[in-house]
């Protein structure tokens, strides 16, 4: 790793603080996902798109590093123009110019080689924060996991929900990205892999709406993400392992905080979880929207299809493989799997592994980036629906009851 220095520091003083102040702000407003939104917002001012564009060389000099490297190019490049300007003056034969354009271009690629070298090396530090973050964030979905299980809900129910949660989001988003937008096998599969993965953590309001509408529900559900989180993490070990980046292995490494949480005993801690919400989710939001400049890379068709699919399509996916089981009423069912919803920052990591080994292009890493806002500002919104669902079936039973 690269020694820190005073840009290295003013990057991490920036990215660790200025998302989880905006975020306190944002919660104080009460504004529902104040803690993707806050981390987002901070992205976009300190990352291209606004100090990007104010500021082109601070952001650089701050975030990007390969300052001399830049510069060198830049030079290279000027220097090149002249020379073949001053052949065209001369008039050259064919031969020396196309002998002076081979030399240009072989200059050229070693120039830019160099100015990549350099970026990825000043930004080793972050990523290594951004890797850290991200275990911690992944490990942390053992302060909310159901640990009193049911075993009469058996392995079928809970398989069956979340291979449709997965398959039904992420099967769309694969044939729109490989066909709609023709874009590489492993780019589509990687978006794919972010559509799939399942819940994080149960709020306690998923919980209990999904233990209202079924014995064991709460359980179940949790389970079902387990099962969707296992296809999605195995489609990103099998594109991580494809591309035979350095990069991309320790991201996968970082993607096993999850399954291990699974084994860990439950830890119901409210600091760990203070800790998550208010400063490790915003702070991962922001490195994402570091990458992206929304002047640029924002696609409206392509942002409509993620938001859609990340929330309505793994709702109507579990709730398609909820009910081909049979034996289940439609209305239950709807608040049953209200918490295969609850992906937001599982999905969040799956982006930011993308964007960093550099397979996610920035239009579908702003969209995925967006689905994740979506899903934590209308959580509130989900739980408002539960409960209307669950006075509409009262009243239905009740009228049934007078008949």
């Amino acid at each position: 790793m690269t020694d820190l220095n005073s840009s290295h520091l003013l990057a991490l003083a920036l990215v660790l603080g200025l998302p989880p102040i905006l975020g306190l702000v944002l919660k104080s407003a009460r504004l529902p996902g104040w803690s993707v939104l806050g981390g987002l917002l901070a992205g976009l001012l300190i990352g291209p798109t606004i100090l990007g564009h104010v500021r082109p060389d601070l952001f650089e000099s701050i975030f990007m590093g390969g300052i001399e490297q830049r510069e060198t190019l830049d030079d290279l490049l000027h220097e090149q123009d002249r020379d073949r300007f001053i052949a065209m003056e001369m008039g050259a034969g064919d031969e020396y110019a196309q002998a002076m354009l081979q030399r240009h271009e072989e200059e050229r690629t070693e120039a830019e080689l160099a100015l990549v070298i350099a970026n990825e090396a000043y930004r080793t530090p972050l990523r290594v924060f951004m890797v850290v973050f991200a275990t911690y964030l992944l490990l942390g979905a053992s302060t909310g996991r159901i640990h009193v299980r049911d075993e009469r809900q058996g392995l079928i129910a809970p398989f069956t929900i979340g291979l449709w949660s997965a398959l039904l989001p992420g099967g769309l988003a694969f044939a729109m990205m490989y066909w709609l937008w023709p874009q590489p096998l492993e780019v589509a599969l990687l978006a794919s892999a972010a559509m799939m993965i399942g819940p994080w953590i149960l709020s306690p309001d998923d919980v209990e709406s999904a233990d209202h509408a079924e014995h064991g529900g709460a359980h179940m559900i949790q389970r079902a993400g387990h099962v969707a989180s296992v296809i999605a993490l195995c489609l990103v070990g099998w594109v991580c392992i494809t591309i035979e980046d350095q990069t991309s292995m320790l991201w996968m490494v970082c993607l096993l905080g999850l399954p291990v949480s699974w084994l860990l005993p439950p830890i119901q801690s409210i600091v760990i979880r203070r800790v998550l919400d208010s400063v490790v989710f915003p702070v991962l939001a922001c490195f994402v929207m570091l990458r992206i400049d929304m002047n640029q890379h924002a696609n409206l068709w392509m942002i409509l299809l993620f938001v859609l699919l990340c929330g309505d399509g793994r709702w109507l996916g579990a709730f398609f493989g909820a009910m081909m089981l049979g034996g289940r009423k439609s209305l239950r069912t709807m608040r049953l799997v209200m918490g295969t919803m609850s992906c937001g920052p599982t999905m969040l990591v799956v982006t930011l592994l993308g964007v960093e080994i550099g397979l996610l292009p920035p239009p579908i890493a702003l969209s995925l980036a967006l689905g994740v806002a979506l899903i934590e500002v209308t959580a509130p919104t989900r739980r408002n629906i539960a409960r209307q669902l669950v006075q509409a079936e009262e009243e239905i039973e009740e009228i049934e009851n007078q008949l």
